[in-house]
């Protein structure tokens, strides 16, 4: 529901990727699958709709080292600022 979530970035991922999906072929649509599958099996049915639909977003290439440097900073902020205010700066 947030714009952004910090301890959940692959749904940021998912957002950039729309926005820029959206600017570069505005007609496009991105549809969201559902399949039932039992709770036990649910790392087996992830790998097969993996292998079955081979998503864009599970090839991305590894950061260049600055942007691993920025999202490392980055975290490190986020997570200091929540041990600051749990533990009362």
């Amino acid at each position: 529901m947030s714009e952004f979530q910090a301890h959940s970035p692959n749904d940021y991922k998912l957002r950039v990727f729309a926005t820029f999906l959206a600017e570069l072929a505005p007609e496009a649509a991105l549809d969201l699958y559902l399949s039932v599958t039992n709770v036990n099996s649910l790392k087996d049915a992830e790998r097969d709709a993996i292998k079955r639909y081979d998503p864009l977003l599970n090839k991305l290439p590894p950061p260049s080292a600055e942007a691993k440097d920025r999202l490392k900073s980055a975290f490190g902020l986020y997570y200091r600022s929540a041990f600051e205010r749990r533990l009362g700066k």
